[in-house]
C-alpha cells in the first residue's frame, strides 16, 4: 500500500475501613455498620461459626477478597455472597461429645496446622492433585522442611487449564505470605528460579499472582501457608517469561507481532529493571500476517504500537462493562466484558471505530507484563487514509458525522498525494444546528442547491499540517490563522482558557 493522505479530525474500596467511624460511598456518606441503599456488605457471623464470605461468580465458581464483600457488578452481572468455611476449618460431618455444643454441618472442625502441606492438600478435594506434583519437590520429601514456603495451590475446578499442567515449583515460594502480606506490586521468587510472581489486589479487593485470582486464603500446615487459585499458573510449555518481549518472541501465536514492533518499543519491553509494566493486546499470527500484505513496515509499527499499553491490567482488572485505557500511540482502546449464557465472562476490545473483538487468550504473563490474544487488530486511525476514511460509512456512523463525510465523498477535495492533513470534522448534530441558526440561513439555503458552494465549505474544514496540528493544544496555539485548501482563506479559532491552580489552561 503506498502513502497516501493522513489526516487529524479533532471532534466536538470499597473496603471497609475498621478504624474510622464513617466513609464515603459514591459521594454518600456511610456511618460504620450501617447497610448503605446502594452498598450491601456480607454478614459472615450470621452465616455460622468460623464462615467466612466470598464472591459468587456467574459460572459458580467462588473468590475470597481481602475485605469484606460487598455488592458489586462484574461482567454486567451483579455478584451474590457465598458463605464457606474459612480457612482451615471444616464442617461437622458426625457430631460427638467433643462437638455436642454445635449443630451438625457447622464449620467447627480445625485442621491441624502441623500436618504436613502435602497431606493437608492431599486431604483436600478441590486442589488434591497438587499434593501427587508437589512429591516431585525435594522441599517436600521431607516431614521437618528446611523453611517455612507459602503454596499457591490451583484448583481443579477449570479441568481445561489443569489439564496440561505440568510445573509445580512455580507455585511455591519460599517464606510466609499471608493474604494480608499480598500487596499490589509485591515481586515473589518461586521454587522455578526463571519464574517470578507479581501480586496484583485490585481496589475492590480481590487478590491474583500473575493474573490468577485466590479462591482461598491462609490454610497453614506444618510448613508453611496454603493459598487456593481458581487455575494454575500456566499451562503452555517453553514459553520464555523473562520479559514481555520474551514471551512475544516464544509463543508461536505472537511472534509475528513481535518482529513489527519498532526498536525502542523492544527496549522497552525486555528492559525488566524499568519498573514499567505493560499490557500488550496481540492479533493472532494469521492476522498479523495478512496485515502485512497490506501496510508498510512504518504503518505496522504503529499498528503495534497501538496495541500496547502502560500499566499491567489482567482480566480478573477488566470487569467493568465499558471502561478505556490509552495506547502507546496515544489513541483510545475500549475494553468490554459481558457475561454469557452459561456464566462464562467474555472480554472484548475495540478502537473507537471497531466493532468489539473478543479475547481469545487472556493474562499470558512475564516478569514486567502481560499479554492477551485477538482473532483482529486495533487499525488506528492515523493510518486510516481519506479515501478509507470517507468511503466507509461505519467511520461516520461511529464519530456521528455521517452527513459532512458523505459531502466530502462527493466533492473533488484536491489533496496533494503524499501530504498530510489536518480536518475540522463537524459532527451531525452540529449540522442540523446550522440548519435552524437564523442568522445563517442564507448559508444554510444555498448550501442545499449549489454544489460548487458546498464543496467550498467543506475545503474550508481541512488545512495543510505536516504534523504540526496533530492534537488539540497546537491547533489551538496559532493566531494567524490556519490555511485550508480554500486559497487566501484561512481558518482562524476562538480558543477559551479556564484557569486553574497551574494557570490558564485550554478549555
Amino acid at each position: 500500500m503506498t502513502p497516501f493522505n493522513s489526516f487529524l479530525f479533532i471532534y466536538s474500596f470499597i473496603c471497609i475501613i475498621h478504624h474510622l467511624s464513617s466513609m464515603n460511598v459514591n459521594g454518600q456518606s456511610i456511618k460504620f455498620g450501617k447497610i448503605s441503599d446502594k452498598v450491601n456488605y456480607a454478614n459472615p457471623d450470621q452465616a455460622g461459626y468460623h464462615h467466612c464470605a466470598f464472591w459468587r461468580l456467574s459460572d459458580g465458581h467462588s473468590i475470597i477478597a481481602s475485605c469484606t464483600p460487598f455488592t458489586m457488578q462484574r461482567c454486567g452481572k451483579n455478584l451474590e455472597f457465598d458463605y464457606k468455611c474459612c480457612a482451615g476449618y471444616e464442617k461437622i460431618e458426625k457430631l460427638s461429645y467433643t462437638f455436642k455444643d454445635f449443630k451438625k454441618g457447622e464449620c467447627a472442625l480445625q485442621l491441624s496446622p502441623y500436618e504436613m502441606c502435602t497431606e493437608l492438600i492431599g486431604n483436600q478435594s478441590d486442589i488434591s492433585p497438587f499434593a501427587d506434583k508437589m512429591k516431585s519437590l525435594n522441599q517436600f520429601n521431607t516431614k521437618t522442611p528446611d523453611k517455612p514456603y507459602t503454596i499457591f495451590a490451583p484448583s481443579t475446578r477449570n479441568a481445561e487449564k489443569y489439564k496440561d499442567f505440568t510445573n509445580s515449583a512455580e507455585h511455591i515460594v519460599p517464606g510466609r505470605f499471608y493474604l494480608k502480606d499480598l500487596k499490589s506490586g509485591l515481586q515473589l521468587n518461586t521454587l522455578d528460579p526463571k519464574r517470578k510472581l507479581y501480586v496484583t489486589r485490585e481496589h475492590y479487593g480481590t487478590v491474583s499472582v500473575d493474573c490468577v485470582e485466590l479462591v482461598d486464603a491462609d490454610m497453614e500446615c506444618n510448613s508453611g501457608i496454603i493459598h487456593t487459585i481458581r487455575y494454575p499458573l500456566t499451562n503452555i510449555r517453553n514459553l520464555d517469561r523473562s520479559s514481555i518481549l520474551s514471551l512475544l518472541e516464544s509463543h508461536p501465536e505472537t511472534q509475528a507481532f513481535a518482529k513489527d514492533l519498532s526498536a525502542v518499543f523492544k527496549n522497552d519491553l525486555k528492559n525488566i529493571n524499568s519498573n514499567q509494566r505493560y499490557t500488550v493486546i496481540v492479533p493472532s499470527q494469521k492476522t498479523w500476517e495478512l496485515l502485512r500484505q497490506k501496510y508498510s513496515g512504518e504503518q505496522l509499527q504503529k499498528i503495534a504500537a497501538n496495541h500496547v499499553i502502560s500499566n499491567q491490567y489482567c482480566s480478573g482488572h477488566l470487569i467493568h462493562s465499558l471502561e478505556s485505557y490509552q495506547s502507546l500511540l496515544g489513541e483510545k482502546l475500549e475494553f468490554i466484558c459481558e457475561t454469557d449464557s452459561t456464566g462464562q465472562e467474555k472480554h472484548y476490545v475495540r478502537t473507537i471505530f471497531d466493532n468489539k473483538h473478543e479475547i481469545t487468550i487472556t493474562d499470558l504473563t512475564a516478569t514486567n507484563g502481560v499479554a492477551h490474544i485477538i482473532e483482529d487488530t486495533l487499525i488506528p486511525h492515523s493510518v486510516i487514509t481519506f479515501k478509507e476514511f470517507i468511503q466507509n460509512k461505519q467511520y461516520g456512523e461511529k464519530l456521528k458525522a455521517t452527513e459532512f463525510l458523505n459531502l466530502l465523498n462527493e466533492c473533488d477535495i484536491k489533496m496533494e498525494p503524499g501530504e498530510k492533513y489536518a480536518i475540522v470534522l463537524p459532527q451531525d448534530s452540529s449540522m442540523k444546528w446550522w440548519s435552524t441558526y437564523p442568522q445563517f440561513q442564507e448559508q444554510y439555503k444555498r448550501f442545499q442547491v449549489d454544489k460548487e458552494y458546498r464543496c467550498h465549505v467543506a475545503r474550508y474544514h481541512i488545512m495543510k499540517s505536516n504534523d504540526r496540528l496533530n492534537n488539540i493544544g497546537n491547533f489551538a496555539s496559532h493566531t494567524q490563522g490556519h490555511r485550508t485548501l480554500n486559497p487566501n482563506e484561512p481558518l482562524y479559532e476562538t480558543t477559551y482558557f479556564k484557569k486553574s491552580p497551574y494557570g490558564s489552561q485550554v478549555s
